[in-house]
């Protein structure tokens, strides 16, 4: 093959390999890893990779195209959390997050999905949430559920969810241990637990 037939054939190669390395660079953008309901209008989305912002702003409609003033809480490199304003229980809405973009791209686009808002749902009570949580602890410590004795339960906010904070005291193998736990009001969710030796002189 001459010389000048093997020119266009390594221009070609070159130009080729150009395209290649561009292309990744120059991606669609980011995919979701999860979208949350948080409670009290906040929704966070997390992402599969790391990314950056320009200029970012949410979007957010309902099922006939209304749309809903939002606004952006807090994001960071792999997660975005906004707030939908007068948002109606048990709806779906729609939102779009633009001036975004995968970390290592160029260009900045934007990432829609779907999140559900459910309707108000009936308080599990202390009660239901400590006999949760000897349940839980006898299962996952293996503590002694009949020598079980609450300390304290009360209702908390956890990003705008209401919780209960149970803290009792049960023995282990013949010790007495303290267990902490932060249950969901509504779902009976166990949000949070820890287990530690029991001081009766830390009350």
């Amino acid at each position: 093959m001459t010389r000048k037939k093997r020119m266009p054939l390594i221009l070609l190669a070159v130009a080729l390999l150009v395209i290649a390395q561009i292309l990744p660079v120059s991606a669609a953008a980011p995919k979701k890893e999860s979208v949350e309901y948080k409670g009290n209008g906040r929704v966070d989305v997390e992402f599969r990779t790391k990314v950056n912002y320009k200029n970012t702003s949410v979007t957010v409609k309902d099922s006939s195209g209304k749309k809903y003033k939002a606004y952006i809480v807090d994001k960071d490199s792999d997660d975005l959390e906004f707030r939908i304003k007068n948002f109606k229980k048990g709806k779906s809405y729609r939102f779009t997050i633009d001036g975004i973009r995968k970390r290592g791209t160029v260009r900045y686009s934007s990432v829609s999905g779907t999140v559900k808002i459910p309707k108000a749902s009936a308080d599990i009570g202390k009660s239901k949430a400590y006999s949760i949580a000897v349940s839980d602890a006898a299962s996952s410590y293996g503590a002694d559920a009949g020598s079980a004795e609450l300390i304290s339960s009360r209702i908390d906010r956890d990003d705008g969810r209401k919780v209960y904070d149970i803290d009792f005291k049960a023995t282990v193998n013949g010790t007495l241990m303290e267990f902490e736990y932060e249950i969901d009001a509504s779902s009976g969710r166990i949000l949070e637990r820890d287990c530690e030796l029991f001081d009766p002189y830390d009350r």
